[in-house]
């Protein structure tokens, strides 16, 4: 079933910025085909996610998370929450919930029930650092011949002078 989604931009992308703030409201009266609750930002940006409530409305269970597939999340962040009616407050702090690159915040529901959502955070740059290397450039060397010099004359003489 649809979702309706309420979305204020609070500081929006623009040329020489790297993040904008976004508030987010939706709502659903059956998330159990996955529903994007903020759109995809777009190639070489990602959504931080600071704070968010989810509220069910009945007995189902909810997973939050990056992207869709197949009518599921595509990776799910948090999940399984709930198992009956109730308000679920999270506060990520400043560093945030951050989703892929250029991946959808999404809810996806495990039967018919209402969920409600808001969430707040920014949409910034990707964070490439920390993604490790295809091909490592280091390498070892087991030559007992090998050495390491701070400069192209140092030497070491274990003969007193």
């Amino acid at each position: 079933m649809a979702i309706t989604t309420n979305t204020v931009e609070l500081s929006p992308l623009c040329h020489g910025t790297t993040t904008s703030r976004w508030k987010v409201n939706a709502s659903s009266a059956d998330a159990s085909a996955c529903e994007t609750v903020k759109a995809a930002p777009g190639s070489g940006y990602e959504l931080v996610v600071r704070r968010l409530v989810l509220s069910i409305g009945g007995s189902a269970t909810v997973n939050i998370g990056a992207g869709e597939e197949s009518s599921a999340c595509k990776r799910v962040l948090l999940g399984p929450l709930g198992g009956s009616a109730m308000t679920i407050p999270l506060d990520f702090g400043e560093r945030g919930l951050v989703l892929d690159p250029n991946a959808a915040l999404t809810i996806d529901a495990s039967g018919a029930a209402t969920v409600w959502v808001y969430a707040e955070g920014i949409t910034r740059v990707a964070d490439t650092e920390g993604v490790p290397s295809s091909s490592p450039s280091a390498s070892i060397s087991s030559s007992p011949s090998a050495s390491i010099s701070s400069s192209p004359s140092a030497s070491v003489s274990s003969s007193p002078s």
